[in-house]
């Protein structure tokens, strides 16, 4: 069972050097000292607006991440959104479904009925991207993104 294997925990900055090697295996160009600067901004909201979960197993070894937030969306209303979705890559599809379980928890406390999850291509497998699509997740939406020459340079 997901929830006996996998267990989410609030990923606080006093807690983001634990999930930095998983971070840093996917976003080799992230130092830590910007990792901690990203938790500290994700989870200055309240918990009831928006956070950092970490997936971990039971011996506390982190092996998926993710930011949420609660917002507004034109077409869905209030909505969780999973942004920097980043799960190691193990067989089978447990470490997917305790995100998602984790997510539908969160959806219904926070009262949202719609959850989107923005994963960029190299934070998930297609074999996860497959579980979480064979959830009922569709896509909803392209994300189209440029880095402007100016800002790259700096």
């Amino acid at each position: 069972m997901v929830e006996d294997f996998y267990q989410p925990r609030s990923l606080s900055p006093n807690r983001a050097k634990l999930a930095y090697p998983l971070i840093n295996m996917f976003h080799p160009d992230m130092t830590m000292k910007l990792w901690e600067r990203f938790v500290r901004q994700a989870t200055k909201e309240p918990r009831h607006r928006g956070g950092i979960v970490a997936i971990e197993d039971r011996r506390r070894y982190i092996h998926a991440v993710f930011a949420y937030r609660l917002t507004e969306d034109m077409a869905h209303g209030l909505l969780l959104r999973l942004t920097d979705l980043v799960m190691g890559r193990l067989p089978g599809g447990v470490l997917p479904r305790a995100v998602i379980s984790y997510a539908e928890g969160l959806a219904t406390d926070l009262g949202s009925s719609t959850i989107a999850i923005d994963a960029s291509v190299e934070g998930i497998s297609l074999d996860d991207y497959r579980e979480i699509q064979g959830s009922g997740f569709r896509i909803g939406a392209v994300v189209l993104l440029r880095t402007s020459p100016m800002v790259a340079a700096v």
